[in-house]
């Protein structure tokens, strides 16, 4: 398994699909959401990662830089790839794009499902936030 760095079309489109279930975007709204990233643009502030096996995108995360933190999102693994290591490895290489890009703290946006997992890296909970659904 290796993570990677998305920055276009295609390799962008993969990693809206791979992380929407995860933030319970409807597969129709899958196009509008690339399009919403893709007007980001990759830059010194928005680190878009993926996880890849066997030539498959199998787990994502974005990392945003700001304000001396490395604002880590939607880190999200394939069920059929889950408890493989998969999101330790996504949240290893956002720490890392962090740390290279001079940033002292980092924050992490996550779901009860990666609790554990977060904790191990030294996260805790500080606030809590409810998901809204996008409008049709």
């Amino acid at each position: 398994m290796r993570v990677e760095t998305v920055q276009d079309g295609d390799r962008l489109a993969h990693l809206v699909r791979t992380y929407r279930t995860s933030m319970g975007i409807v597969p129709g709204l899958e196009a509008r959401m690339v399009r919403i990233e893709s007007r980001h643009g990759d830059n010194a502030d928005i680190v878009r990662l993926a996880a890849v096996l066997d030539g498959r995108m199998v787990g994502s995360t974005v990392v945003i830089a700001a304000h001396q933190t490395a604002g880590i999102f939607l880190v999200h693994v394939t069920e059929a790839y889950r408890r493989r290591g998969i999101g330790a490895a996504l949240t290893a290489a956002a720490l890392r794009v962090g740390g290279e890009r001079g940033m002292r703290s980092a924050a992490l946006v996550a779901s009860p499902a990666g609790e554990l997992l977060y904790r191990r890296f030294g996260f805790t909970t500080v606030s809590e936030y409810r998901l809204f659904t996008f409008p049709a």
